[in-house]
C-alpha cells in the first residue's frame, strides 16, 4: 500500500513538473556565410535557432522557406530532420545551394545586377519567407519566417 502511495505521488510530481504544452520558440536565422562559389552554384551556410523551454523533444524540418533577393525567388532553403534536445536552446543547420545558370535565366527582376552590385558592396541582403514545421507524435505546429539578413561576402 505505502508503495503504490509513493508510485501515485511520483507520478502526479512528474505529471506536474513536467511542461509539455509550449512548442519551441524561434529566435532568428543566424550564422549566414558562403561556403562556396563556383561557376555551377553559390552555396551557402546557416542556423535557425531555437529555444525549448519542454521536458519533451519533438522533430522539426525546414520545408518551404524560400531565399529571395530582389523580389525573385533564388533558392529554397535544406535542411535535414532535425531532433529537438529537451529544456535547450538549439540550432538547425541548413544550406542554400543557388544555380549560377538559374540567375542569368530567370534575370526577370535584375538579379545578376542586384548581385553584381551587392559583390561590389561586398554585402548581399536576403529576404528569408517560409515556414519550419514542428512534429511531436500527432502534433503539428508551423513557425512562420519572414526576416531579412545581409550577409558579407568574402573573395
Amino acid at each position: 500500500m505505502r508503495i503504490r502511495k509513493i508510485t501515485c505521488f511520483l507520478f502526479i510530481v512528474i505529471l506536474v513538473g513536467c511542461k509539455i504544452n509550449e512548442t519551441p520558440t524561434f529566435l532568428k536565422l543566424d550564422d549566414l556565410n558562403v561556403v562556396s562559389v563556383d561557376a555551377n552554384q553559390i552555396i551557402l551556410a546557416g542556423n535557425a535557432l531555437f529555444d525549448n523551454p519542454n521536458h519533451i523533444g519533438g522533430k522539426m524540418t525546414i520545408e518551404g522557406l524560400n531565399v529571395i533577393l530582389n523580389k525573385a525567388k533564388l533558392a529554397n532553403v535544406e535542411s535535414e530532420e532535425f531532433d529537438i534536445p529537451m529544456l535547450d536552446e538549439f540550432a538547425i543547420p541548413f544550406n542554400i545551394s543557388i544555380p549560377v545558370l538559374d540567375l542569368y535565366v530567370n534575370d526577370k527582376n535584375n538579379l545578376v545586377k542586384g548581385i553584381i552590385d551587392s559583390l561590389l558592396k561586398k554585402t548581399v541582403k536576403l529576404h528569408f519567407k517560409g515556414v519550419i514545421t514542428y512534429r511531436l507524435l500527432d502534433f503539428t505546429s508551423n513557425y512562420t519566417v519572414d526576416e531579412e539578413k545581409e550577409i558579407e561576402i568574402k573573395i
